[in-house]
């Protein structure tokens, strides 16, 4: 994201399920590079 003039977001009308919320963070995790691999699980 530095560096970056627009991020993509989404605006969900129902809630996530937790199981919807694990998945978006790890999707999100895999792309950082600043973590670990144990970190990104």
């Amino acid at each position: 994201m530095l560096g970056e003039q627009y991020i993509s977001s989404r605006i969900n009308e129902e809630r996530l399920t937790k199981n919807e919320i694990d998945v978006l963070q790890w999707e999100e995790n895999v792309h950082r590079e600043d973590m670990t691999i144990f970190e990104k699980r």
